[in-house]
């Protein structure tokens, strides 16, 4: 739609008994010869190769502002493009399917063509519903007159910033800075299970990223994850056995900068250090961040060092909160150790308490309102027999 030009779309030009398979040069153009002009033709341009090309985590970022009305597609080419799974509207499912390239964990669009094209000469009815009526992706000709052009625009599916590489040119990518994910680097011993809690240095500037995080398979066994800020639809698992995580998150709000993104949970099979065996990639997934002011960052991982205890130790506040019906009481633990949650009313009076072996890192509790019996303002207190403790409010509002 921005008038470049195109290589290497397969062209179709049938027509009485012959059919021609053309193909697009760099400047976009096709051209057939000695035709006679009194034969009907159909021209039928397809691209469908490289379903990933031209689709990151920002596409879904331009998507889901348009979706919550704030900021909306502005033509019909770009909603055409972000009805990734041709269903002739837009929604969450639309998401989910571009997501799914960006995390490897599909390689084609089930449902659609990478590239669609549109007779550069339809007018749409009403631009902002391309689907009011059916777009013409053919150009047909009767009595094919002398010098007849047939001119398409190229819609890449999945691509709502134009950014798709169109000709056989590398395109190079220029970054505005570089940003951190951040975890507590520490000395492996084999046998032993960890768990490593990621966040980010500037989590409150960004409202997206990307990346592909390798882990040596042969030092780390992957055996869980747990979710935190990035939920099980951001997280790419297919290439585990491989050592090989994707991710890709996006988000309305930015979130605090002490936010755990997620944890995994690994068995050590050899003894070492967490920073030789654990980096970041863009080997599937680009590493790359997209701040609130709309900038392209390169994305890496920096290690903290080693930290006492009592620093690693951390009782968050419960959300939501205030809750109706249930809420997630979430926390950091040291190490792996026995810990007391106790639930008490503004009086003082224990409503609920709860023992348990929590996991080094990240832990969480679900808490129903039939715990606590009745609504009003009631306090949580986190202790553990090293001394650590901490205390937060919540309210079960009517």
């Amino acid at each position: 739609e921005e008038g470049d030009k195109m290589e290497d779309i397969e062209v179709t030009v049938a027509g009485g008994y012959e059919v021609a398979n053309l193909s697009t040069d760099r400047e976009g153009k096709f051209q057939l010869d000695a035709v006679g002009n009194d034969v009907n033709m159909s021209v039928i341009p397809l691209k469908d190769n490289d379903h990933t090309n031209g689709i990151s985590t920002m596409d879904i970022i331009r998507l889901a502002a348009h979706l919550n009305g704030l900021t909306e597609l502005d033509s019909p080419y770009k909603l055409i493009a972000a009805d990734a799974n041709n269903n002739r509207e837009l929604d969450q499912k639309d998401i989910s399917e571009i997501r799914k390239l960006i995390l490897g964990e599909t390689e084609v669009l089930n449902s659609n063509t990478s590239w669609r094209f549109v007779d550069k000469a339809h007018d749409f009815a009403i631009p902002s519903d391309p689907w009011f009526e059916e777009f013409p992706e053919v150009i047909n000709f009767e009595g094919l007159p002398r010098g007849a052009v047939a001119e398409f625009i190229a819609i890449k599916i999945g691509d709502l910033n134009n950014d798709a590489i169109i000709n056989n040119q590398s395109r190079g990518i220029s970054y505005d800075g570089v940003t951190y994910l951040t975890t507590t680097d520490r000395q492996l011993e084999a046998g032993k299970q960890y768990s490593v809690a990621i966040t980010a240095r500037e989590l409150n500037k960004l409202q997206g990223f990307q990346f592909t995080l390798d882990f040596d398979n042969l030092a780390l066994e992957l055996t869980d994850v747990n979710y935190g800020a990035l939920q099980q639809q951001h997280i790419g698992t297919k290439l585990v056995k491989d050592g090989t995580i994707t991710t890709s998150w996006n988000t309305i709000e930015p979130l605090t900068e002490n936010e755990v993104l997620f944890t995994l949970e690994f068995r050590a099979l050899q003894n070492g250090q967490l920073s030789d065996y654990l980096a970041i990639s863009s080997a599937i997934t680009s590493a790359e961040a997209y701040t609130t002011t709309g900038n392209l960052l390169e994305l890496d991982i920096a290690y903290d060092e080693a930290l006492p205890l009592a620093a690693t130790f951390e009782l968050y506040q419960n959300k939501p909160n205030p809750f109706v019906s249930s809420t997630v009481i979430s926390f950091e633990l040291p190490e792996k150790m026995d810990y007391t949650l106790r639930i008490f009313d503004v009086s003082g009076k224990t409503i609920k308490l709860i023992q348990n072996e929590g996991f080094e890192g990240y832990n969480e509790i679900l808490l129903n309102k039939n715990d606590l019996q009745s609504r009003g303002n009631f306090y949580y207190r986190l202790e553990t027999k090293l001394g650590l403790s901490k205390t937060m409010k919540m309210i079960m509002a009517e």
